[in-house]
């Protein structure tokens, strides 16, 4: 089905991979779907690991980003992949060297709670706890 209530779907340009996104996912479900890994660790939108840089095109943010990104991320075009929806063609840009990636893990989201101010805080620990974590594999390979 190409139409989903007067939306259809589109094309996204994912670090010079095509892909095609339907009107009822988001950026970052599709392309999972297609087997590109944009990196990724909360898909809600709390913890910013999904972020990327939308060069052309246009999406519809499901949640606020600016308690995650900074003005500047916002005014340079950045997105987070798992709160997007296409509005038309997209062509992103992905910062894979500075990303926290690992192996994509299926799961069921049972419970979901708003965030207040307690976002910058989650997105913190979040990211000290990845920090952590990843020192560790880094020394154990060493």
């Amino acid at each position: 089905m190409s139409f989903i209530l007067g939306r259809r779907v589109h094309k996204a340009e994912i670090n010079g991979q095509t892909i095609t996104v339907q009107p009822d996912e988001t950026l970052l479900d599709a392309a999972h779907r297609q087997d590109i890994n944009i990196p990724s660790i909360c898909r809600v939108g709390g913890c910013g690991t999904c972020k990327c840089k939308l060069k052309s095109g246009k999406v519809d943010e499901l949640t606020e980003t600016a308690y995650l990104l900074s003005e500047k991320e916002i005014a340079d075009g950045f997105i987070l992949a798992c709160q997007s929806r296409l509005r038309s063609d997209v062509k992103i840009e992905l910062d894979r060297e500075g990303a926290i990636d690992g192996p994509l893990v299926n799961g069921v989201i049972v419970d979901a709670l708003p965030l207040s101010g307690a976002g910058k805080v989650l997105k913190n620990k979040l990211r000290e706890s990845y920090k952590d974590l990843l020192t560790v594999d880094m020394a154990e390979s060493a």
